[in-house]
């Protein structure tokens, strides 16, 4: 709820930025532009507060259990871009305003193309009858891009479940990596699942990764 309600207050905040901004624009196709951006803001902004009030709406699929983390690549990324913003709000040079600009642009496609890639996919599996401690099981697996118009790149599958007992190892799943998936499509893989001692596991999940498109 709070990340939606400062997603919502962002999206406002930047549509009252594009309407003041206009104020001050002479020309006519950039002042136009503005407005536009503005009230599309205004418009998301304003759902997203509606879909908080009621509890669900058109943000639960985008929310769904998506972790997000900062990458290996991503850490020299926000460094450069803290770096150049900071320099470009000191000295007023438009080139690094240019190129923080399409830094942030790059991080916001980063991310919204992120969960474009991971919504709409379903897994289903299939665990062998029999399992022994410390001997790898084999689990076939079916990956389905239910998405209408969109493929999906660069998805890994992994699968981790941790013991009852504390201090034990976690079992997990050899990830499997899929370069491309067609849109209402689905391939079959299998991976081997080991689980280091005998016992009870809980907390058993499945997990679909991806670094589309930059992996930051």
């Amino acid at each position: 709820a709070w990340r939606q309600s400062l997603g919502a207050g962002l999206l406002l905040g930047l549509a009252l930025g594009c309407g003041w901004l206009s104020h001050w624009t002479p020309d006519l196709y950039p002042r136009l532009l503005l407005l536009g951006a503005g009230a599309v803001l205004a418009l998301l902004g304003l759902g997203m507060m509606l879909a908080l009030s009621d509890e669900r709406g058109w943000t639960a699929a985008w929310q769904r259990r998506l972790d997000r983390h900062v990458t290996a690549a991503g850490l020299p990324f926000f460094a450069a871009l803290v770096i150049l913003t900071v320099a470009a709000i000191t000295s007023g040079n438009n080139l690094l305003y240019l190129v923080a600009s399409g830094l942030i642009a790059g991080l916001v496609v980063s991310g919204v193309a992120a969960a474009m890639n991971l919504s709409g996919m379903e897994l289903r599996f299939r665990l062998p009858e029999e399992v022994f401690a410390c001997r790898p099981a084999a689990v076939n697996f079916e990956l389905v891009n239910t998405k209408s118009f969109w493929p999906a790149y660069a998805l890994t599958v992994g699968a981790s479940a941790r013991p009852l007992r504390a201090g034990a190892l976690d079992a997990e799943l050899s990830p499997i990596y899929f370069a491309y998936l067609p849109r209402k499509a689905a391939v079959s893989g299998t991976s081997e699942l080991l689980f280091p001692r005998r016992g009870r596991y809980t907390s058993a999940a499945f997990v679909l990764e991806t670094a589309f498109p930059f992996g930051l």
